[in-house]
């Protein structure tokens, strides 16, 4: 692991079929033992959010400093924010929890009835 030396981090709304998402554009500077890197992966999957600010947010914080893995084998094969996880999963997570509750209490209900004898196939 070594920290990033040089950054930039930008907000950028899509196109064509992005259009009206926003995405998350890093490109990142590092080095190891006196030979300098570039790199662009994030830990966390998604670099596209709904949410402009909150990427705006996550950008800010895009500082000298931060942590990037690499592969000592392979020092040019690196990720940014090691262990973080994407905006996108994190702000939709709940709609998705609620359509499994919904689902599995339905499949309870209907199981339970069904052991009943009170439904009547056509």
């Amino acid at each position: 692991m070594t920290t990033v030396s040089r950054i930039e981090a930008a907000v950028v709304k899509g196109h064509g079929r992005s259009s009206g998402r926003y995405f998350l554009e890093v490109v990142y500077r590092y080095q190891v033992v006196d030979q300098e890197f570039v790199g662009s992966r994030l830990a966390f999957g998604d670099r596209w959010s709904g949410d402009e600010h909150e990427l705006q947010a996550m950008a800010a914080g895009m500082t000298v400093g931060i942590p990037v893995r690499y592969d000592p084998t392979s020092p040019q094969s690196s990720v940014l924010l090691p262990g973080r996880l994407s905006p996108g999963f994190l702000s939709h997570g709940p709609p998705f929890l609620i359509g499994f509750l919904f689902f599995f209490s339905m499949g309870i209900f209907l199981y339970r009835r069904a052991a009943k004898g009170n439904v009547v196939s056509v």
